[in-house]
């Protein structure tokens, strides 16, 4: 049922509290060093996957080693088991996938707690960074021009 589940997240993660992505985003590392306006247009065209997340249940794989993948994931809340590093909130997995690194999954990931996890895609990520550089591309024109 609906409130065994919440019951479950609440005991899982003690204090449970509605989380705000771009502080999240802002916190990882793989996107801590971006700047406020693309974590806020990344928020804005990513998708409910990128602002809202999924949850997943004490004991559930998030992926499995050897599937295919195109996703990084940022834990918003609780903690993963990903090979033998413990996970928790600000962290980040499936780095190499959404880079294009790696197509193949390296690891398994478990949720060692109730887990939310917000995911950003290599098409919204490649996106993304294709408006980035054809804006400062604009800009640099409209410099020369001056």
């Amino acid at each position: 049922t609906f409130s065994g589940l919440c019951g479950e997240v609440v005991c899982d993660q003690q204090r449970v509290e509605t989380f705000d992505a771009h502080k999240i985003y802002q916190a990882s590392p793989l996107f801590g060093a971006c700047s406020l306006s693309f974590i806020r247009e990344l928020v804005a065209k990513g998708g409910p996957a990128v602002w809202r997340g999924t949850t997943f249940p004490v004991g559930a794989v998030v992926y499995a080693a050897g599937e295919a993948g195109s996703s990084a994931f940022v834990i918003a809340r609780g903690s993963a088991e990903a090979g033998n590093r413990l996970l928790g909130p600000g962290d980040c997995f499936g780095e190499a996938q959404v880079l294009g690194v790696e197509i193949v999954r390296q690891e398994t990931v478990r949720a060692k707690t109730s887990l939310h996890v917000l995911e950003v895609s290599s098409s919204v990520l490649t996106r993304l960074l294709m408006q980035t550089l054809d804006s400062a591309t604009e800009e640099e024109a409209e410099e020369e021009e001056e």
